[in-house]
């Protein structure tokens, strides 16, 4: 007796869902990165090549963190962008 469940096809929702998910995974493994070198050596030890900020990362975390901004105002985000780039270069974390 078989006990699995049939597959379902995937449905334009279901894809949807996929996608979105990825999308938020790699969001979120961009924030860890950027906030891990902004911290420098003490926040998470050892950094590895691998673990270097693109500038395809850079440009995404820039651009959402701007355009998602709804509690401080433009210059006081593109300040504290500027600070966190400034920190991430001087310990070596963009690629």
């Amino acid at each position: 007796m078989n006990n699995t469940k049939p597959v379902k096809p995937n449905t334009p929702a279901t894809d949807l869902a996929l996608q979105k998910a990825r999308e938020q995974e790699a969001w979120f493994r961009i924030v860890v990165k950027i906030l891990s070198w902004k911290e420098g050596l003490a926040g998470s030890g050892v950094k590895i090549s691998r673990d270097k900020i693109t500038s395809k990362e850079w440009k995404m975390y820039f651009d959402r963190i701007v355009k998602n901004n709804v509690t401080y105002n433009k210059d006081r985000v593109l300040k504290d962008l500027k600070e966190t780039q400034e920190k991430i270069a001087h310990y070596g974390g963009f690629e």
